[in-house]
């Protein structure tokens, strides 16, 4: 067997809701949930913030039915479980997203200690939603004033292809962004032009390059101003999601131009600053708070969404937060076995890719945009060799058509050891077991694994023991869960930087280089991140980086060695390795060239590792938790459909019958008193001992032909994370991997 060279760093992150499991199990330790219990909670502030950042339209329906102006019984009730499940959300869910859950940096210690602060006491960083930001920077850009002190560039998607300039440019309709692939005619002039903005340059600066007995000033800033409507020339207030943040950077390009007292937006977006770093100072703010910036924000004449205008990260602090060490094992044992059993992840269109390159080019070496352009190329992905980017596709995964009665079937080794472990501890009402003796003939590959990439584990006490759930493993960077939250955090940008500068010295001889891209506005709010890399790649958004930092998509040289896609940088003559620092799924991005530098993390490596059962996943309506030695590898699953609970829909407005059901039904499935919903990485814990719990079920699965179900492992009597009033909390740990003997071999 191949040596395993990965080690744990010795930081890691510790994933936690904002309330404790403690507060779940007395809220539904009765039969049902009463009015009381409900209009308790949201009368807490803490709980009433947390509802008004996820949606300010459920929160004003709250306030109403608090203050007794909601009559109708079946509004009331359907209210309630919504606030029901939101309370569930923010007691057992660890995935952070706004004041529901929350991160914070622990180490490695002799010892298990960790404690959290109540979270009255938990850190906080609010921001305004970036598809405003946008906004913002476009409708500054177009007032007169400012648009001839700015600067304009070219646009960074552009490429020529014979005497053509072709370029993307993008709109925006209904919120939404789409893009449109533009062939214009190169010219003397505009070739002129695009070479001295190059650096930046303002309007007037270009104007002055083109007045000769010919042409006008007139002539010449209409031609200008031409460029910049059709978006070949791009402004310095273009978004940015590197860097500091948007609404910094557009602060920051104003302040060079103009004073505090001869441009009011200024003054305004200080003043909006100000007002969110106060609700930063405390967690369970007066709503008016928030309004009172609304009113400020209207003062800028931009039109925005009032559900979504604010976005908060919360930051957990804790007394003490160290775990033993001697997890480390647990964890690596894990990583062994999953490396043993995942197959290489077949990828069709980097596959696909490859052979239409070397069918056309051969061994030659070719300009990246001129490869991937959908006409004189072969296109990348779902847009090879298919005319321009359409609109009507963007956003919409293309589906192959299939029959619903029928599903693909693919046999493996390892799929029929499941099958046949599954069918026997179904048998034995037992659990699915696994030991090394099982694996012995399969062999670990080290070599192919990312230079850095992460675990999430849950752990629970079992025994005077721990069990560790394994809940993911891999991604082409350790950094890519921790990025979005280092501007309201400086120990885990400190530890971000950390990860990242380790594969900058493993790849010391290559250019290790993050993408920047904007693809939706709105997604700019998980996409924003500090500048992390020296280099960066910037396409359809802004880098702050200085243009020596800047890899141009024109640079970009591509090309087959031994089977192998290899991206180099004319300029450096280096290798590129692209890095998109982030947890945005980009697989449905109708933008070629972003799509295939995303797809290049991977094409040298295994970015995931994971036990894949494949058509098994669906086939059983139980498959028992799978174990090796003490560690979850899945939990215990229920795969049903609306059948199985059609007596229970029927009778969910009679207490008395419901209740008897649910017993028939936890019997008939051999179900844990406490389940989670499971909807895509959504999870929902539902207490099938309390009838509006019982409710709450069937309102979400009302609709669903088929749902998932899974046991929920935390345990109500044990402590394994409290805070100073020792109450429990669910967790979630990410541990960052990395390649130790290529760190050290560097």
């Amino acid at each position: 067997m191949k040596n395993n060279h990965y080690d744990l760093l010795p930081n890691f992150i510790l994933r936690t809701p904002i309330y404790s499991l403690t507060k779940y199990n007395t809220f539904t330790s009765g039969k049902s949930i009463t009015d009381e219990q409900v209009k308790d909670l949201c009368n807490d502030p803490i709980f009433i913030e947390a509802i008004y950042l996820a949606s300010p339209a459920l929160h004003s329906e709250v306030k109403k039915w608090v203050n007794n102006e909601i009559s109708n019984i079946e509004k009331v009730e359907k209210l309630k479980l919504s606030i029901i499940k939101y309370f569930s959300r923010m007691t057992s869910r660890c995935t952070p997203y706004g004041l529901f859950a929350g991160c914070s940096l622990g180490i490695f210690a002799d010892e298990t200690n960790i404690i959290l602060e109540q979270a009255q006491n938990h850190n906080r960083h609010t921001r305004l939603d970036m598809n405003y930001l946008v906004s913002l920077s476009q409708s500054l850009a177009k007032d007169d004033i400012i648009k001839n002190k700015i600067n304009y560039f070219p646009n960074n998607s552009i490429y020529k292809l014979g005497d053509k300039i072709r370029y993307v440019e993008y709109y925006y309709q209904n919120g939404h962004r789409y893009h449109n692939i533009v062939a214009v005619d190169s010219s003397e002039y505009l070739e002129i032009i695009l070479d001295r903005a190059s650096y930046g340059s303002t309007i007037k600066e270009l104007v002055l390059l083109l007045i000769d007995d010919d042409i006008t000033e007139e002539i010449a800033y209409e031609f200008i101003c031409d460029l910049i409507q059709n978006q070949i020339l791009i402004s310095e207030l273009e978004p940015s999601v590197s860097g500091t943040e948007f609404i910094v950077q557009i602060q920051d390009t104003l302040k060079d131009k103009f004073s505090l007292e001869e441009f009011q937006s200024l003054s305004t977006m200080n003043l909006i600053n100000k007002r969110l770093n106060s609700l930063d100072r405390k967690i369970g703010n007066d709503i008016e708070n928030y309004l009172e910036i609304e009113k400020i924000v209207t003062e800028m004449s931009v039109e925005f969404d009032h559900k979504h205008l604010f976005q908060t990260d919360l930051i957990t602090r804790t007394v003490t937060n160290k775990l033993n060490r001697k997890v480390i094992k647990s964890v690596k044992k894990a990583i062994v076995l999953l490396n043993k059993i995942t197959r290489e992840r077949h990828r069709s269109d980097i596959d696909s890719f490859k052979i239409a390159f070397y069918e056309r080019y051969e061994d030659r070496e070719m300009p990246l945009a001129f490869v991937l352009d959908n006409e004189t190329g072969i296109g990348y992905g779902r847009h090879t060799q298919s005319g321009n980017v359409s609109p009507l596709l963007e956003g919409l995964p293309i589906l192959a058509k299939t029959n619903k009665n029928s599903y693909e079937v693919r046999w493996s080794k390892i799929i029929d050891f499941f099958y046949n472990k599954i069918l026997d501890a179904v048998k034995n009402n037992d659990i699915v077991k696994l030991n090394d003796k099982d694996f012995e003939s399969l062999e670990a590959n080290w070599e192919d694994l990312p230079d850095t990439f992460s675990a999430m584990i849950d752990i629970v006490p079992d025994n005077n023991d721990l069990k560790f759930r394994l809940t993911g493993c891999g991604g082409n960077s350790a950094a890519n869960l921790i990025a979005r939250f280092c501007h309201g955090n400086n120990e885990l940008y400190d530890f971000t930087k950390e990860i990242v500068n380790i594969e900058k010295i493993i790849n010391q001889d290559k250019l290790v280089a993050e993408i920047v891209h904007l693809p939706q506005a709105r997604i700019g709010n998980i996409l924003s991140r500090p500048t992390l890399r020296d280099m960066e790649i910037p396409y359809l958004a802004k880098s702050i980086q200085s243009k020596d930092k800047q890899i141009d998509i024109n640079d970009l040289m591509i090309s087959i060695k031994n089977e192998t896609l290899f991206l180099r940088s004319k300029k450096y003559n280096k290798e590129v390795i692209p890095k998109n620092t982030n947890v945005y799924n980009y697989t449905n991005n109708p933008l070629p060239i972003y799509q295939f530098l995303c797809d290049m993390q991977s094409e040298k490596v295994r970015s995931s590792l994971w036990i894949d059962l494949g058509f098994l996943s669906n086939k059983f309506k139980f498959i028992p938790r799978i174990e090796y030695e003490n560690i979850i590898l899945q939990n215990a699953t229920w795969n049903l459909s609306n059948e199985d609970v059609l007596e229970l829909s029927k009778i969910k407005n009679n207490d008395k019958k419901l209740e008897n059901s649910i017993n028939e039904f936890i019997e008939k499935f051999k179900l844990p008193n406490y389940i989670v919903l499971v909807e895509d990485d959504n999870e929902l814990l539902i207490n099938l001992r309390n009838i509006t719990c019982i409710k709450m079920f069937i309102n979400t699965i009302k609709n669903k032909r088929t749902f998932q179900l899974q046991e929920f492992i935390f345990k109500n009597d044990e402590e394994f994370i409290k805070d100073i009033n020792g109450e429990q909390y669910t967790n979630q740990f990410i541990f960052s991997i990395y390649n130790k003997s290529k760190l050290q071999a560097n």
